[in-house]
């Protein structure tokens, strides 16, 4: 019985791996740094087949703003891309929108694509970086978006 059940679990363990390992999913990489600091935050796609832009908001926490003009494509990544970002008007809100004029792929399949800076409060703690309203989007504008995966902040001395 014990077996039985242990096989199970690992069953359904492996296909939850499965799942962030195909797809369309953004991720929010873990950050760390002293109360005060700017900080780099940076996103990762996992994508199946090529795509051309894609889209998030990030809701702000408490104490934290985002430096202007900070945001920035990997390289390996970005074939001739834009990226803009923002904090929408009277909100805590961070938009940040990339994309191909031409429609280029963004090349590889996964890994960092894109980098962003934080001013960070004065305190120390955990704190939430929640991915929202994202999209990755193909050369025909469709969504393809299959997960998420947030990220946190550490700040401590």
């Amino acid at each position: 019985m014990i077996r039985k059940v242990l096989f199970i679990v690992s069953i359904l363990v492996f296909q939850g791996f499965t799942v962030f390992s195909q797809g369309y999913v953004l991720k929010v990489k873990d950050a760390e740094g002293k109360p005060g600091e700017n900080i780099t935050v940076t996103l990762e796609i996992i994508n199946e087949s090529p795509i051309v832009a894609f889209q998030l908001d990030i809701p702000l926490p408490m104490g934290f703003e985002y430096v202007q003009n900070s945001c920035a494509l990997v390289n390996t990544r970005s074939q001739g891309h834009m990226i803009q970002a923002n904090t929408l008007s009277e909100t805590r809100i961070l938009r940040m929108i990339a994309f191909s004029l031409s429609n280029a792929n963004f090349t590889e399949d996964k890994g960092a694509i894109a980098t962003f800076v934080l001013k960070t409060p004065e305190i120390e703690g955990t704190f939430p970086l929640e991915l929202k309203e994202a999209i990755i989007a193909d050369i025909r504008a469709k969504n393809l978006i299959t997960g998420t995966v947030n990220g946190k902040v550490k700040l401590s001395k």
